[in-house]
């Protein structure tokens, strides 16, 4: 089965199985940039991802990840992953997470609807205060060779968006940092969300409890910008990026040992 683009990739049962996430779609990137995968990581996928948390310092390296806060968004995403898998009851009942992969390179992961305590020690899928109960959060998003591969990110967000409408969430939060040096806000409003307020959003998490996820939330004096995307922009955002991007769903899709994790580019 062709997964990625240029080459043949057979599915087989290795004795130590690393990346064995499901293929769920290919898309068309950007800029005549190839095409990406988007992978859904199961809780096989834990030694891999502890392999790269080992390698940090080479994997951020190797992949030129060289910002300060784009290595903090990474690290975030890698540890909810981690911590999200290793505890499904808690944390994963509903989360999805998905890394996308080109020319055999992760090359970004977004984290989402992951369960989370508020003040009242209710699960809750949002961090927003006064949010409903069909509202969801898109947590964590990380790409980087964007250069390389430009609209990894739109796919993620793409197949995230097409899961959580499956899922029967409505709505979509997310904590958007205002970016003096990101462009983080623009490329969510390209992906159906809209801000909310430009005021500090404080979350409405459980005191006492400093974990969001993976680590550490924000502190409520950080600027974030909240943002939302209701089901008529989704629906829209699905349409719009499914088809700049040629999206091609994955029939009957199995579990791929695409790339040994000593070989990921560390």
């Amino acid at each position: 089965m062709n997964i990625l683009p240029n080459h043949n990739y057979q599915c087989t049962t290795p004795q130590k199985p690393n990346f064995t996430a499901i293929p769920k779609a290919n898309y068309k990137l950007f800029k005549d940039t190839g095409k990406v995968t988007v992978f859904q990581l199961e809780k096989s996928d834990i030694p891999f991802l502890e392999k790269i948390k080992v390698n940090l310092g080479k994997f951020l390296s190797q992949h030129k990840i060289e910002d300060e806060a784009k290595q903090e968004i990474f690290t975030d995403s890698l540890n909810a992953s981690i911590n999200i898998l290793k505890d499904s009851e808690r944390l994963g009942k509903k989360a999805k997470i998905y890394m996308a992969v080109a020319d055999k390179k992760p090359c970004g992961i977004i984290v989402g609807s992951a369960s989370k305590l508020n003040k009242k020690g209710k699960i809750v899928y949002s961090s927003r205060k006064n949010h409903s109960s069909k509202e969801t959060e898109l947590d964590f998003l990380s790409t980087w060779h964007n250069s390389e591969y430009k609209g990894t990110g739109k796919s993620l967000v793409d197949e995230y968006l097409i899961d959580t409408r499956e899922a029967g969430f409505k709505d979509v939060y997310v904590r958007s940092e205002v970016p003096q040096y990101s462009g983080a806000t623009s490329f969510y409003e390209g992906c159906g969300f809209k801000s909310l307020t430009g005021e500090k959003q404080k979350l409405d998490l459980k005191k006492g409890d400093n974990s969001y996820i993976g680590g550490d939330y924000f502190d409520p004096e950080d600027l974030i910008l909240p943002m939302k995307a209701t089901p008529k922009r989704i629906n829209e955002s699905i349409k719009n990026i499914s088809e700049a991007m040629s999206r091609e769903e994955i029939k009957n899709p199995k579990s791929c040992n695409l790339f040994d994790v000593t070989n990921v580019h560390y």
